[in-house]
């Protein structure tokens, strides 16, 4: 099941990452990560920037991302549960956290 993470501006609440549905099928992966963003509702960005940032560093190298994708790739035609959309959506929400160090982050 997917679920839609939003990264809140502290001030205003506009949400701030533009990749926001989370596919079920990449919690696994996350976890493994030690980005287990499903169980991220109500934290803020300073709570959670560490383990984005290491989520991200682990998949940006080639190799290892190929490794990940023998691991953890959805099926075939699945675009949602793939490595390189968890790829796009850790940095989609890392980078918002950058922007606003205090959002918060929203799960539902």
């Amino acid at each position: 099941m997917s679920q839609d993470v939003g990264v809140n501006c502290h001030t205003c609440g506009t949400a701030l990452n533009d990749k926001t549905t989370l596919p079920g099928g990449l919690q696994p992966l996350f976890e493994e990560l030690g980005a287990p963003v499903g169980d991220w509702r109500g934290k803020t960005g300073v709570a959670v920037l560490p383990a984005l940032q290491s989520a991200v560093k682990a998949l940006e190298d080639p190799d290892d991302r190929q490794w990940w994708r023998e691991k953890h790739d959805g099926k075939p035609g699945d675009t949602w549960s793939r490595v390189d959309f968890a790829v796009e959506f850790l940095t989609s929400m890392r980078d918002a956290v950058c922007r606003d160090p205090y959002a918060t982050i929203n799960v539902s």
